[in-house]
């Protein structure tokens, strides 16, 4: 399932629009601290919920890598009715989903895609654990590492993680940028991100022979938690001057 979320039921006063996608087993409402500040600069918002991710981990076995995929097609479909220029910005599996589905055309390129620490450049230590999720019972709970103020549940199933590596392979499968190949990309990475790796990102964009990527990297100023870190939403993670400096170029005019 995908939920629209405007911030108004009109949007003939808005700048634009941003369609934000969240990460595996975060909640949507995270998504928020970034969807907050836009729509204080006068821009519409729209936040989109992976199958899975509504908080009841009974619905667990509705995450995959298929119903993934169609929950962002439901969503750029009513994403149609918002002022453009759009731009997708997608949040580690988020920002690998919104890639996958942009590049092999299963959903309109936006305006420009914005790439929050994605899960496409998984560091090897993360892509260790995929043979687990291939034997591993599908719905057996996992516990979870995410901050409790922005995860989903308690608890992440395996089928989650399996469905991120379909998703990985998928990507990395076709080393051709098909409709990313110009498309304004920025990548936001944070230089001490344990799961996402600044060079498996540039080797990603070196292999797809993309033209128009730009890196932006955070140097995060906090660490909000015991478990190996993640760049997280937030300014007191970014930096408030970083995070007003990029809040400041994201809504600048596309060029």
């Amino acid at each position: 399932m995908s939920i629209a979320q405007p911030d108004s039921s009109t949007f003939t006063s808005h700048r634009r629009s941003f369609m934000l996608v969240h990460g595996l087993n975060i909640s949507p409402k995270a998504m928020d601290w970034i969807g907050a500040e836009l729509r204080a600069r006068g821009h519409a918002t729209f936040l989109v919920q992976l199958s899975g991710h509504d908080g009841e981990f009974s619905h667990r076995t509705l995450a995959s890598a298929a119903r993934w995929k169609n929950d962002l097609v439901l969503a750029a479909e009513k994403a149609k009715d918002f002022p453009r220029p759009l731009t997708i910005l997608g949040y580690s599996l988020g920002g690998l989903l919104s890639a996958l589905a942009v590049k092999n055309g299963i959903i309109a390129p936006p305006d420009k895609l914005v790439l929050l620490s994605p899960a496409i450049g998984l560091r090897s230590w993360v892509r260790f654990f995929e043979p687990l999720t291939r034997i591993l019972p599908p719905s057996l709970p996992l516990p979870s590492g995410v901050p409790a103020r922005y995860r989903a549940a308690r608890f992440a199933a395996v089928s989650w993680y399996r469905a991120l590596f379909d998703i990985y392979h998928e990507l990395h499968a076709d080393r051709g940028p098909g409709a990313l190949k110009d498309l304004p990309i920025e990548i936001v990475v944070s230089e001490g991100d344990e799961f996402i790796g600044v060079a498996e990102l540039r080797r990603w964009v070196a292999e797809a022979s993309l033209s128009n990527v730009t890196f932006r990297f955070i140097r995060s100023k906090a660490r909000l938690s015991p478990t190996p870190q993640h760049l997280l939403l937030e300014p007191e993670h970014f930096g408030e001057p970083e995070w007003g400096d990029w809040m400041m170029a994201l809504t600048k005019p596309h060029t």
